[in-house]
């Protein structure tokens, strides 16, 4: 498990949205995304594309460690 806070959550609470906002808005589940931004569950690609088109936003804002 990472101790490190993910870029999604940090980039998710400075725009004032809840782990519920962005499972609705890239259909993935609050579990899943949960577990995503505390380093139980590694990021599929295709998850980072999802959860970046569902918040406007290009992937590398959300993922920088990936550019």
């Amino acid at each position: 498990m990472s101790t490190k806070v993910s870029s999604l959550r940090q980039w998710r609470q400075q725009h004032g949205l809840r782990l519920v906002d962005v499972a609705d808005l890239s259909g993935l589940s609050i579990y899943k995304l949960s577990r995503l931004e505390t380093g139980f569950t590694r990021f599929h690609p295709l998850d980072k594309v999802k959860i970046a088109r569902a918040m406007g936003v290009r992937v590398r804002v959300l993922f920088p460690d990936d550019a």
